[in-house]
């Protein structure tokens, strides 16, 4: 148009600019020729979530808790990056330039996000928060999984199987289609879930016994397969009518006396049931061994001294039942059936051959097989009753089988001497009379072993075995 216009000259050409000649240019006109800018009333609406204005900057509120200053977040492992990138931030230290895209662009930042779900977390109630939600998503299979794995470690401990049977039952579990992973079956493994529930039951222990105003230490002395000493140690304790005991420790001692046994009892109790639990002892339980019982030098004595001038010394009231009976059966008979008890184990149960021969003789009377017991071992009363009662099954098809080998040329003078005792009048008398007395004895011995026992109950089940034992005086085989 300018060419058929007089005077008129062509107009310049338009030069092409980049961007950073048009942000130099918005910068000079922002600071020239416009008017300085002013924080807009209307922004607090729009970004009312987290827009933070103090009349000279403004602030993003949960970017200043998740980076700022006081961010609990410094030193967390999972949050030490974006504290690094974010805390110096424009919205965590303050900003002044008001400008409506720089609130639109920190509302869609990447550390703005990060900053709004965290305080969203740290505001949800236990369980809810994103992070737990996705953890125990995660951890589901994982802990099914553990919890198999733990009920083996605890049923190898509850059935006093060796450590490497966790190997073999992780395998069975598998060959039964339970999915217990790769991982930790193992005896290491077995060994620290084993610990892990040996925690937790000390921690229920230590809970319940606070309540608990008296407290009696059990006590005594055992040898492991390696001959070291051990002195195992429980707690007894009663509670609105309740009694309980308490497993505390199985200890190793140096030396099995006063001292090493009283060092044993006080550590074992403030472990488990803390320093406060030894000032709750009014009384300490063992055998009547001089160790314990002793008033000068014993257990009793030390914890006494250094505990409490009051504590009773409670003895063993089954050790003291055995004391008693082995007292009272001191006599000839007695002498000659536990003779006769133990060379009838001996000689069937060290032969195998005379064992067969004892089960043809059993099978010749169409009876049920069963062989001799031994008596010795523990000293337990059921358990000398027991071998009494296996003699008292077995008593014909012995007589029959020692009949057939009383002319054996190797083993002809011990089977003439068994049958000589087997026949004697006096010695099964005195089996049949034995048989009844430990029957009565048993069921107090079981009764002084139960662990809900109490004074009341064992003073009733004596005066009962006292009045069953009277009736015994008459002794048959004199």
């Amino acid at each position: 148009m300018w060419r058929f216009l007089e005077g008129c000259e062509p107009p310049k050409k338009k030069t092409k600019t980049n961007d950073k000649e048009k942000q130099q240019a918005r910068r000079e006109y922002d600071r020239e020729r416009r008017k300085p800018r002013s924080f807009q009333p209307a922004w607090q609406n729009e970004f009312r979530d987290w827009l933070l204005f103090d009349k000279s900057k403004m602030y993003c509120m949960p970017c200043r808790r998740a980076y700022g200053d006081l961010s609990a977040h410094k030193v967390a492992a999972s949050c030490k990056s974006a504290f690094s990138t974010y805390s110096k931030g424009p919205f965590v230290v303050g900003t002044n330039n008001f400008r409506h895209s720089n609130l639109a662009s920190h509302s869609l930042s990447e550390g703005h996000k990060i900053a709004v779900e965290h305080a969203k977390n740290r505001n949800a109630p236990p369980g809810q928060s994103t992070a737990e939600v996705t953890l125990q998503k995660m951890n589901s299979a994982v802990f099914t999984k553990l919890c198999y794995l733990f009920r083996n470690a605890h049923a190898i401990c509850m059935n006093n199987r060796p450590l490497k049977d966790f190997v073999w039952m992780a395998s069975l579990d598998v060959k039964k289609g339970v999915d217990v992973g790769e991982t930790y079956r193992n005896d290491k493994a077995c060994r620290q879930f084993i610990s892990a529930i040996s925690k937790v039951e000390q921690k229920k222990i230590h809970d319940e016994i606070q309540n608990h105003k008296f407290i009696t230490i059990i006590s005594d002395g055992s040898t492991d397969v390696s001959v070291a000493e051990n002195e195992i140690v429980f707690c007894r304790s009663a509670y609105h009518g309740n009694i309980k005991t308490y497993f505390c420790s199985l200890k190793s001692v140096k030396k099995a006396d006063a001292d090493g046994i009283f060092t044993a009892c006080t550590q074992s109790l403030s472990q488990v049931m803390g320093p406060s639990s030894l000032g709750k002892v009014v009384g300490f339980a063992a055998d009547g061994a001089s160790v314990n019982t002793g008033k000068v030098s014993g257990v009793i004595a030390k914890l006494q001294e250094n505990l409490s001038p009051s504590i009773v010394m409670i003895k063993c009231l089954v050790h003291r039942l055995e004391l008693a009976y082995k007292e009272a059966v001191k006599c000839k008979q007695h002498d000659s059936l536990i003779t006769l008890l133990s060379e009838l184990y001996k000689f069937y149960h060290k032969s195998p051959l005379q064992r067969t021969g004892l089960k043809e003789a059993f099978e010749k009377l169409d009876s049920m097989p069963v062989m001799p017991l031994r008596v010795g071992g523990t000293r337990w009363l059921s358990h000398t009753l027991r071998a009494i009662q296996n003699l008292q099954k077995c008593y014909s098809a012995v007589v029959l089988h020692l009949n057939q080998k009383k002319d054996d040329a190797k083993h002809g003078p011990k089977v003439k001497a068994l049958l000589k005792l087997l026949r004697s009048k006096s010695v099964v008398y005195y089996a049949h009379f034995l048989h009844d007395v430990l029957t009565t004895l048993s069921i107090l011995s079981l009764q002084l072993q139960q662990t809900d026992s109490s004074i009341y109950t064992c003073h009733e089940q004596l005066l009962a075995t006292l009045t069953t034992l009277k009736k015994m005086t008459v002794r048959f085989w004199r």
